[in-house]
């Protein structure tokens, strides 16, 4: 199965455009071992919201993502110690909510869960 969602794009008239859910190669790490590490992070929601087959398995994959970033962000290695900055917490924030959309959780339930472990 691949996740897809839903982007409005605004040019010279506005466009809805389905796109396919990836996880990007940049994180904001300094290190492309950080990068990598927050890329199979991704990867892993990707692939436990694929196999969710219940609202709730969704809302799961959730907390096991923003629990391995957590845990990231109080890593002590040289790798991960960058891993609190602002830009890495952004682009995880809107990579979650580009998996919500793509399997139907709205930003409001993320939002909570977000709050819930940071």
């Amino acid at each position: 199965m691949v996740l897809t969602y839903t982007d409005t794009i605004r040019r010279t008239e506005t466009e809805t455009v389905e796109r396919t859910l990836t996880a990007p190669k940049e994180w904001g790490m300094y290190s492309p071992q950080g990068n990598n590490n927050m890329k199979k992070k991704a990867e892993s929601l990707v692939k436990n919201l694929e196999k969710a087959d219940s609202y709730s398995n969704k809302i799961k994959a959730f907390e096991k993502y923003y629990k391995a970033y957590n845990k990231a962000c109080n890593s002590q290695s040289k790798v991960m110690a960058e891993a609190g900055d602002t830009e890495v917490r952004e682009c995880v924030w809107f990579f979650s909510l580009k998996a919500g959309k793509a399997v139907g959780v709205n930003e409001g339930t993320l939002d909570d869960l977000w709050e819930q472990r940071f």
